[in-house]
Order: C-alpha cells, then sequence, then structure tokens
C-alpha cells in the first residue's frame, strides 16, 4: 500500500466543521471512485487551523493518477475553507493496528452481546480477515 499526506492550513474558527462537511458530501465520493483508492483519515487541530489528510492507495501509480487528474477538483471544493497550497508528501505504507483496535472496540462494547453486535463482530471478522488474506498474498 502507499500513502499521501495532505498538510492544509484551515481559514477562520468554522473551517473545520465545514471542511468535515465538503469531505463527506464531496470528496470522499470522489475519492471511492479513484482506482486503487482505500480509506482516508483526517487529524483537526483547530487551535493551529491545521488539518491533515491522510489517504490510502493499492499502489504508488495509484496515488499518482489521483494526484493528476482529480485532486484539483479535490482542492477546488476545499477553496473557501483552506488557505494557500497544502503540502503534499507521499510514503511507502508500513505497518497499522487500527484494525486490531477497532475489532478489540467493538468486540468488549455492550453491542456485542446483542443479536445485530455479534452479526456485525462477524462482518468485521470477515472484512479483516480478507484483509490479511489479501496481503499475504501480495507478499508471495
Amino acid at each position: 500500500m502507499f500513502g499521501r499526506q495532505v498538510t492544509l492550513k484551515l481559514k477562520g474558527n468554522n473551517s473545520a466543521t465545514e471542511r468535515n462537511r465538503i469531505a463527506e458530501t464531496e470528496i470522499l465520493p470522489i475519492l471511492r471512485k479513484q482506482k486503487g483508492f482505500r480509506d482516508e483519515t483526517t487529524l483537526i487541530s483547530p487551535e493551529r487551523s491545521e488539518a491533515i489528510a491522510n489517504s490510502f492507495w493499492d499502489t504508488k501509480a495509484d496515488a499518482e493518477a489521483y494526484d493528476h487528474t482529480a485532486y484539483a477538483e479535490v482542492l477546488k471544493t476545499l477553496s473557501n475553507v483552506i488557505d494557500g497550497t497544502p503540502t503534499v508528501k507521499t510514503f511507502e505504507f508500513a505497518n497499522s493496528t487500527f484494525h486490531q483496535v477497532a475489532a478489540s472496540k467493538l468486540m468488549y462494547s455492550k453491542s456485542w452481546f446483542s443479536p445485530s453486535g455479534r452479526a456485525g463482530m462477524s462482518a468485521l471478522t470477515a472484512k479483516l480477515a480478507s484483509y490479511q488474506f489479501q496481503s499475504l498474498n501480495e507478499h508471495q
């Protein structure tokens, strides 16, 4: 996997909230249409008026294709909430414990003991197993 880290300077006090709305309604639908897109996480520091968006891609080529095609459209959608030009850095994906944390929290929540909670855990377990199997196949 491959990652892109985009650091954005936010305008004004309400920019973080508006940026999140734009991400949910406009940016994520664009990203989900891109070949190789896996996920995005965003960290926001309101006191520094800064956001860091991390996107994860199957390959470097997929991330670069997005950068040369749809990224300009994403920047346009953010033009009212960001100052200046965002900084983009790219990385090879090293590791993550997030899926373990998510599974652990779900397993120990009260919903685990309800019928719908068990079904949700089964779906999560199947998804995690799929990712782990896929990861093993990629490294062989």
